[in-house]
């Protein structure tokens, strides 16, 4: 069962992010396609039918173990509702000048090329980092639709792309 499983959520990544590097993105805006969102929602609930079925399948546990499957519920339930604002809100748009980052709660942040002193690659995180010459940075999913041209577009300003 857990081969099956596995298989599923590997399938539903590869379409992701197969489908997130293939996409026309247009130039001047990066966001993150319905991939992500479908793929939350059907981890939560294969994990929420595989969480039912154990739970009906076995009336001898303990109340230790209800609360600790309560618990994984409620942080897989977390991790979907983080997906779906990322999905809604999460958004970057940029220019010729400026760059205009919205955050998954929808706060907006506006800044000029310019201002960018270099972009690093974090590799425990799996994102990019814009490191402004303020201090300030921002991290970028490597799968939001549209990367490649971001930073093709930084390459072209001379900013430096390390990692």
């Amino acid at each position: 069962m857990d081969l099956v499983i596995t298989f599923i959520v590997a399938s539903l990544f590869v379409l992701y992010v197969n489908y997130s590097k293939t996409r026309d993105s247009k130039e001047g805006e990066l966001f993150f396609s319905n991939w992500l969102l479908l793929l939350a929602v059907a981890a939560s609930i294969l994990f929420l039918t595989i969480l039912y079925l154990i739970i009906t399948d076995n009336s001898q546990k303990e109340l230790p173990d209800y609360l600790s499957m309560l618990f994984v519920t409620l942080f897989f339930g977390i991790a979907s509702v983080v997906s779906i604002f990322a999905y809604k809100n999460k958004k970057v748009v940029y220019d010729n000048t400026t760059i205009t980052l919205r955050s998954i709660f929808g706060k907006e942040s506006k800044f000029n090329w310019s201002d960018i002193r270099e972009v690093t690659f974090n590799r425990l995180f799996g994102s990019y980092i814009l490191h402004l010459k303020s201090g300030q940075t921002f991290h970028l999913s490597p799968y939001l639709s549209g990367i490649e041209l971001f930073l093709n577009r930084t390459k072209k300003l001379g900013i430096v792309l390390k990692g």
